[in-house]
């Protein structure tokens, strides 16, 4: 067999379409159904009935394969015992080459067997409105019906289509007969009432879901569709497939691109930013020894000094005196830029203000009495009657001091 069509026995399709065609003497009848399976459910899902030709279906059945059931005039149905080769037997003046034949093989007594003569399949293949649609199988008469019998409601004892009734008992087939009364009888099959076109076409669906082949010998016709229509879908996937691998591929290089680009940017920032850091830090310590130099050839105290002083002194200050100004070690004279800074060294200057002479008094007793003061060197106060304060300079030298 050729690849392709071992393929195509392998894939499945979610949504198949079932073409109905009823010979009548001089015209068909026609009827589309799209059927779709989802997980172990498969239902109809869409129908067009009662149609004079095939260019009305519509133009969403090119998408699907599609299986042609074959009913009315032409159509040769028959309940016999055996096997194939017992039908010349069975059914006399039939020469089999002629013919399309269905055997029903699942009963193990009397079988149906569906026959149609082979021109009449090929007429209708041969329209050109048919061209489009791509036939994958064909079910004859009753056949796909006779292998889900047990579908039927037990209260469902016989089932009329297209002139022919079979009737049924215990899941088989007990006869078969013309019928010259059309019926359009609802019948529940599968849990649900329907119509026999509906039901015709939802057990070739389910023969082609389940895996269950039809007897029939496969057209050339049709091994060709199949060919043709397997191939399309297998390029079709082949090219979907490529696509979302490349796809997928270029949005993996971009994220990673992007990813690496966006962490070069910020080493990047952050390398600029350290080196940056490393200037103001190389900068600073250039400062530091400046004023460290500077310091020392200034005899200026060490800045733990100034930390401490100032601690010695706000721990000597009672309520109502304030500070405006502390000044360790004050430079002596005003700081230009042509003339050398001088520093009091070891001294300490005040400003500030008293709400009266007491807590002055006070805050000069704790002062004169800290083991960190040698001595008042200066002392300045002046009271204030629009304010209704006094304000104060005080000079301080300590342990050690220079004079």
């Amino acid at each position: 067999m050729n690849i392709l069509l071992k393929i195509s026995s392998v894939i499945k399709y979610k949504k198949i379409g079932i073409v109905i065609v009823c010979k009548r003497k001089s015209d068909y009848d026609i009827s589309y159904y799209q059927m779709l399976k989802k997980g172990s459910s498969v239902d109809i899902c869409f129908a067009q009935e009662g149609l004079n030709s095939f260019i009305e279906i519509g133009k969403g059945a090119e998408k699907y394969p599609t299986i042609l059931c074959v009913q009315g005039s032409g159509l040769v149905q028959r309940m016999m015992s055996g096997s194939y080769t017992d039908i010349k037997q069975n059914i006399p003046n039939i020469n089999t080459e002629e013919y399309l034949i269905e055997l029903d093989q699942t009963n193990q007594d009397e079988k149906l067997v569906a026959l149609c003569r082979m021109e009449q399949v090929e007429s209708i293949f041969d329209a050109d409105t048919l061209q489009r649609i791509p036939l994958h199988g064909i079910s004859l008469g009753f056949i796909g019906i006779s292998k889900y019998l047990q579908l039927f409601s037990k209260e469902v004892h016989r089932f009329d289509f297209e002139g022919n009734t079979i009737h049924i008992n215990d899941n088989k087939i007990l006869d078969i007969k013309k019928n010259i009364t059309e019926s359009s009888n609802y019948y529940l099959f599968a849990d649900k009432e329907r119509k026999a076109s509906e039901i015709i076409a939802l057990a070739a669906g389910l023969t082609y879901f389940t895996d269950k082949t039809w007897n029939t010998f496969q057209m050339p016709v049709i091994n060709e569709k199949i060919k043709e229509y397997t191939a399309a879908g297998l390029c079709s996937l082949i090219l979907y497939k490529l696509g979302s691998i490349m796809f997928v591929l270029l949005l993996v290089n971009f994220l990673l691109f992007d990813h690496y680009s966006a962490k070069r940017n910020q080493l990047e920032i952050e390398s600029n930013g350290i080196e940056t850091i490393k200037n103001e830090i190389n900068q600073l310590q250039s400062d530091l020894n400046v004023k460290r130099q500077f310091i020392q050839q200034n005899n200026v105290p060490e800045n733990f000094a100034f930390a401490f002083y100032a601690d010695r002194i706000a721990s000597c200050v009672p309520q109502g005196i304030e500070f405006t100004e502390l000044s360790v070690c004050p430079v002596t004279n005003k700081v230009k830029e042509d003339k050398v800074i001088g520093f009091q060294s070891n001294t300490l200057r005040l400003n500030g203000n008293a709400t009266n002479s007491i807590p002055f008094s006070k805050f000069l007793d704790k002062i004169n009495k800290s083991t960190w003061v040698r001595k008042l060197d200066k002392q300045v106060y002046n009271y204030n009657n629009a304010n209704d304060n006094a304000d104060f300079e005080l000079e301080i030298l300590l342990n050690n001091a220079t004079d």
